[in-house]
């Protein structure tokens, strides 16, 4: 199953705080080790390449922690960053 996490999609839902909680808690129960991949670069000054793929370590209140596959750990900015789960 694949999902594309995209900038105004989570920007919508974020905004509304009352589900905050409910999405967290989805979140942390499927994405967790799950594969993903970087879509889009990412703003860091050391960003992670577009195309690296990694596992979801864990997921907070807007981060998605990353273990990528070049052996650094850097999260995903929920909102920001683009990625899909690949498996």
């Amino acid at each position: 199953m694949d999902f594309m996490f995209h900038y105004n999609y989570w920007s919508f839902i974020f905004n509304c705080k009352k589900d905050y909680m409910l999405i967290d808690n989805f979140l942390d129960k499927h994405l967790v080790g799950k594969r993903v991949k970087l879509v889009e670069p990412m703003d860091d000054p050391h960003p992670i390449l577009v195309g690296r793929e990694g596992v979801v370590l864990s997921v907070g209140y807007d981060t998605i922690w990353v273990k990528w596959d070049n052996g650094r750990s850097l999260g995903l900015i929920i909102g920001l960053d683009v990625f899909e789960v690949i498996n």
